[in-house]
């Protein structure tokens, strides 16, 4: 995917489902939604995963991870964090998903043993690991659950073997465009009318 295709690099075109922005980062509402509340951190630059980041953005990512997640628990529950790297992405730019595991009907928990029990893991610190995996093993998955996360070695993975949207999709049910309306709705509305974090961070 280059630069021209890659629907993140052109945010114009979804400029209305942007809901925060920082100098090199930006906040968008999911898509295909899995929860109502469900939003996605993107790198503005276009880099194919956050383990490519370049050591100069580090820090803003670490601040505008950490203050998604506040706010995303906040409004709606602690979120699921993860990050499929280059691995079976749906598009070929740096994206990670906040999705809140506890909204309505649906909870969402211990979705390291629901998902990714067969694939080589280690436990790391903090996200900041993801660059090493991207050298180490090519390609990855990044976990964040609870407060701790995993990252999964998925250099030898068939793909779209694994991936959190069909897993999360098994506890769905309903007419998926209909809930997406609602859920985007609702995510919109609850962003929108909180003033925790304002429409532009300065870093």
């Amino acid at each position: 995917m280059t630069k021209g295709d890659c629907i993140f690099c052109r945010r114009e075109n979804i400029k209305d489902e942007i809901l925060w922005e920082s100098q090199n980062f930006f906040v968008k509402v999911g898509i295909g939604l899995l929860a109502p509340g469900h939003v996605m951190v993107i790198s503005k630059a276009h880099y194919s995963c956050f383990g490519e980041l370049p050591p100069h953005l580090k820090d803003e990512f670490f601040s505008v991870k950490n203050r998604v997640h506040e706010k995303v628990s906040l409004l709606f529950s602690e979120p699921v964090v993860y990050e499929h790297g280059i691995y079976s992405q749906s598009v070929s730019h740096a994206h990670m998903h906040f999705v809140p595991a506890k909204t309505g009907p649906y909870l969402f928990f211990n979705m390291r043993s629901k998902i990714f029990s067969s694939l080589p893991s280690e436990k790391v610190d903090s996200v900041h690991s993801v660059a090493e995996a991207l050298r180490k093993y090519g390609s990855y998955i990044f976990l964040e659950e609870e407060g701790d996360a995993w990252i999964y070695n998925t250099q030898h993975a068939a793909p779209q073997a694994f991936t959190f949207r069909k897993e999360f999709g098994r506890f769905l049910s309903g007419d998926d465009l209909e809930r997406d309306k609602e859920w985007i709705a609702m995510t919109k509305g609850r962003w929108q009318g909180h003033s925790g974090i304002p429409a532009r961070a300065s870093f």
